[in-house]
């Protein structure tokens, strides 16, 4: 009995006549699994997601998923419109369209839930849990501050009248004391048990339509422990306090609708200290009305709610005086929604001369669509700008100007906190530094991914630098985070980057790199050093789908497709992981920068696509057991492949190479499988009279094609023995040969709708006799 294993793999580098045992001359539609390094499985097709309907093919496919709650997506670059749509329904819409017609590749990170697209010559795109996108970071504003001062006159008028509360709500003692314009007067409410609430209003019997700060003084007292608190004392122990609603809204057209100035749940203090606020009123103060809400939720003991003082100043807030050297204003943009913010905008002309208050208009409409306040700034009195700028107020953007009357921040005081900013030595600079923004927006990048805490890229504009963010900010990008101190020889161009445990490898088009490293700026002005170090003998990258990270056997590793093999390293060390195939055959026929390489966790196995000159392929490298062994190359249809883990199944995905279709990777009937096995010497001819063929079930009426193919050496003539074989059962079966020859080698194909696994062939009662033929 001879057995024929078929755990090699295919091997096409050497000749056939030195090939090992379990080598596979041809082998496709199969693949090696995790835990099984003998047989051979067969591999799922693809099954129809969606179509974005674009006549061209994909330029990249991401799979953006989201924690708990989020809108998961799958994104396909087609044209000139980034798709996207609910990996597990499919319906594709447009994302983001009108971008450039140039751009050819689709690069995504992920940071702090939200996922960082790149498209090439486009801004960099933040997708959000909510399914939104927009432009990452911000613009700097483009106006500059025309500040103009005065010395107006100080009026205070107080809410002289008291407007009777709403039918049904409780009402305040002394309503009138807080118009009377004495901050040691008040209004009140008590209360010691949930009731109805108490609800007050006020405005003002004259003033005329001016610019006028509104301030409102409050306190809640009573209650001198926090409400559930237990306090020991002889009989025992108690519970006091209190829990109350206090709500503040004002009017600005005498009560037809109303706005929120502040609502907030208060619990019982200890010392309850007064609060104030403050805002902004351009309305004759007849049609300002102010209402004070107080709810008693729950407690043990007495509430009150104070209301000192409802008064509206217009004018000064201090008298006139003239600064020593004078002031510098600006102003940025803020997004609350999403917590960012612009760098600072140009900086104002000097102001000086005797003033009491300085005005500045604010712009007409911010420069970034997601702004929701602008953020005024301003230096001391002799302070440099930008290093001593600092943050006056925060407005919404429906203001239109702003009134400094220095009250918040004297003419003398630094006002806080200062811009954030990068301070550069630099002795050629005035102060002994150069300053620049920190919050600079992020450049067009081909290609991002995650480094040290924050984002790093590579752009088509500057392909031999790499810019990166700073650390914990992914949305800011100083002018000083660019990398160009990379060892390339020149004409070479960085092509992709990954990480691999502490390192950076960077690929470029003619070597390999690793990074351990970014600069960064340190306390003193001064750029930290980081050297990139080449990994000698290491060819480059083919394209910017060609490099990728995985996690095999526990350790982290890069993988990248070069010239002249698929290679990986751990960032020491690297091996060439094809050494078993004529690369040269490939080579022949492929356009290298149409490849692209992705890791598939559950079978532990590198898949290479790429275009030939016979259709679009895919090559499979398994990792699984220690040894390398490759399968393919077989016809593909898609560009390259994305996974992840959706409700706890692995769901892989892949987009169409010619058209707008987005499929579901590995679902539904095997591929095509043909595979060949090397030739069978013995010491002379052989006899064959039967075999076996070890598979696993592939259901009822699966039938597979043996081909048995017997040489004669002396006359070189072949004979082609088929089989049919029922592959019902798993097990052993038999099959028909009854030939003569020089060498055997066993060809199985098969395209039925069951899947399987075919794990070794047997020759039974073999006869060596005859003319002798050559060994092996």
């Amino acid at each position: 009995m001879a057995e024929i294993s078929f755990e090699r793999g295919l091997i096409t580098r050497r000749d056939r006549g030195s090939l090992p045992k379990g080598a596979l001359l041809s082998a496709q539609g199969v693949r090696y699994k995790l835990g099984d390094p003998f047989a051979l499985y067969t591999v799922p097709q693809r099954a129809l997601l969606g179509d974005t309907g674009d006549a061209g093919a994909s330029k990249g496919l991401a799979l953006c998923l989201f924690d708990d709650g989020g809108q998961n997506k799958i994104l396909s670059l087609n044209g000139t419109t980034l798709y996207a749509a609910d990996p597990l329904v499919g319906t594709f819409t447009p994302l983001r369209s009108g971008l450039d017609s140039a751009n050819a590749h689709l690069s995504v990170t992920h940071r702090d839930n939200r996922w960082y697209i790149a498209t090439g010559l486009d801004p960099l795109l933040v997708l959000k849990s909510d399914g939104s996108v927009r432009p990452a970071g911000m613009l700097a504003p483009d106006t500059q501050p025309i500040v103009t001062t005065s010395a107006p006159a100080i009026q205070t008028l107080g809410a002289d009248v008291v407007i009777p509360p709403p039918s049904g709500s409780a009402v305040f003692t002394d309503p009138s004391k807080v118009g009377d314009l004495d901050k040691d007067t008040f209004a009140y409410v008590t209360s010691a048990a949930p009731t109805i609430p108490a609800i007050q209003r006020w405005t003002w019997s004259t003033g005329v339509a001016v610019s006028r700060k509104v301030s409102v003084s409050w306190r809640l007292a009573g209650g001198m422990s926090l409400f559930g608190q237990r306090t020991w004392g002889i009989g025992g122990k108690t519970g006091t306090g209190y829990v109350v609603q206090v709500t503040w809204r004002y009017s600005t057209d005498a009560g037809a609708t109303w706005k929120l100035l502040a609502e907030t749940r208060e619990y019982s203090q200890a010392m309850p200290e007064v609060e104030e606020l403050k805002f902004t009123s351009e309305v004759a103060l007849t049609s300002l009305v102010i209402e004070a809400t107080f709810q008693y939720i729950i407690g043990a003991s007495q509430a009150s709610m104070q209301v000192f003082d409802i008064r509206a100043t217009e004018g000064a807030a201090i008298g006139a005086f003239t600064p020593t050297t004078g002031f510098k204003y600006a102003f940025m943009e803020y997004n609350a929604a999403d917590d960012i913010r612009s760098p600072w905008g140009p900086i104002s002309a000097l102001v000086s001369g005797s003033m009491a208050i300085a005005t500045m208009p604010l712009p007409t409409a911010p420069k970034n669509a997601g702004t929701t306040h602008y953020v005024v700034l301003r230096t001391s009195d002799g302070g440099s700008a930008p290093a001593q700028l600092g943050e006056l107020t925060t407005l919404p953007i429906t203001e239109t100007a702003f009134t400094d009357d220095f009250s918040a921040r004297g003419p003398t005081a630094q006002p806080r906190p200062i811009v954030p900013f990068q301070q550069i030595a630099d002795s050629s600079a005035a102060e002994g530094f150069i300053y620049l923004p920190r919050d600079h927006e992020p450049p067009a990048l081909a290609f991002v991914a995650h480094f040290r805490g924050g984002l790093v890229g590579l752009s088509d504009q500057f392909p031999r630098a790499l810019p990166y963010s700073e650390a914990g900010l992914p949305e800011s990008w100083p002018e000083t985070n660019w990398f160009e101190n990379f060892p390339l020889p020149e004409n070479d161009e960085l092509v992709a980057v990954v990480q691999v445990g502490e390192a950076m490898i960077v690929g470029a088009k003619g070597t390999i790199l690793v990074l351990p490293d970014l600069p960064r700026v340190n306390v003193e002005g001064v750029v930290t050093f980081s050297e990139a170090r080449p990994l000698l003998g290491q060819p480059g990258v083919v394209g910017r789908k060609a490099l990728i990270a995985y996690t095999h056997n526990s350790e982290s590793r890069a993988a990248w497709v070069s010239r002249n093999g698929i290679r990986d390293t751990d960032a020491l060390q690297s091996r060439l992981l094809t050494r078993d195939l004529d690369w040269s055959q490939i080579t022949a026929e492929w356009t290298p920068s149409t490849v692209g390489l992705s890791w598939d966790e559950e079978h532990t196995e590198l898949k290479m696509y790429y275009d030939s000159s016979s259709g679009r392929k895919v090559l499979r490298v398994h990792m699984g057991e220690g040894t390398v062994k490759i399968t393919g190359p077989d016809p593909a249809s898609v560009v390259t492949s994305v996974a992840g883990d959706i409700g706890g199944v692995l769901r892989r995905f892949g987009a169409s190479s010619v058209d707008g279709k987005v499929y579901r990777e590995e679902v539904g009937v095997p591929e095509a499988v043909s595979f060949e096995t090397d030739d069978i010497y013995g010491r002379s001819e052989i006899q064959v009279p039967w075999g076996l063929l070890n598979h696993s079930d592939f259901g009822a009426a699966r039938t597979a094609t043996i081909v048995s193919a017997l040489r004669h050496d002396q006359s070189e003539i072949e004979k082609v023995v088929p089989h049919s074989l029922k592959l019902h059962r798993g097990g052993k079966t038999l099959f028909w040969v009854n030939r003569w020859g020089s060498s055997y080698r066993l060809r199985v194909d098969y395209s039925g709708a069951g899947h399987g696994s075919f794990q070794s062939a047997e020759l039974l009662n073999v006869i060596e006799t005859g003319l002798v033929g050559r060994t092996a």
